[in-house]
């Protein structure tokens, strides 16, 4: 359920635990710090809770969270990938986030998800280029060769919403290559 800043404030003010930043800050600081794979997951999965409101994204800004779940895009473990990649997918069509997600190298690390062996990593690599070239004009997504053949790979697909995707991503690319 979408939240809002007032409420937020209100629960704070309740002194019910830790507050919304403070509990961010200290996700953000265990999944950097623990060398525990599943202590990763488990402060990955609670940050990227955070990712599906906007009226979080300020919040996960401040604590360089979109950094954190760009980052994970270069773990070994796919788990974390798709948390990662989950998260990016639920916060990047908000413009200030895709400048972090760019700058952190995101777009290639993303594109580099659609090679994946999971369909939930593929699907939401594929949702977010689709979010991205449906909401803005300017992006660092470049779509080579390697890439295109991949998406029409993708396109036959057994799983239907991977190849339905696919085809939308593929019509997507090819208007904003005659513009």
């Amino acid at each position: 359920m979408f939240s809002s800043i007032s409420k937020i404030r209100k629960r704070n003010q309740s002194g019910e635990g830790l507050n919304r930043l403070e509990f961010l800050k200290q996700l953000v600081k265990e999944y950097k710090e623990t060398k525990s794979e599943k202590s990763k997951i488990e402060s990955l999965a609670k940050l990227g809770n955070f990712a599906y409101d906007p009226v979080n994204y300020n919040f996960l800004r401040k604590v360089k969270a979109i950094e954190v779940f760009v980052q994970s895009l270069k773990e070994s473990n796919q788990k974390l990938i798709e948390l990662g990649i989950g998260s990016i997918c639920n916060c990047c069509i908000d413009p200030y986030n895709l400048i972090i997600i760019e700058k952190e190298d995101g777009p290639s690390l993303i594109l580099e998800c659609l090679f994946s062996e999971n369909e939930n990593i593929i699907q939401s690599s594929l949702s977010i280029i689709f979010f991205v070239l449906s909401c803005f004009e300017s992006h660092k997504f470049k779509f080579d060769l390697k890439i295109q053949e991949r998406i029409n790979e993708l396109i036959r697909s057994q799983n239907s919403q991977t190849k339905n995707l696919s085809s939308i991503v593929n019509d997507l690319i090819e208007s904003t290559k005659k513009n």
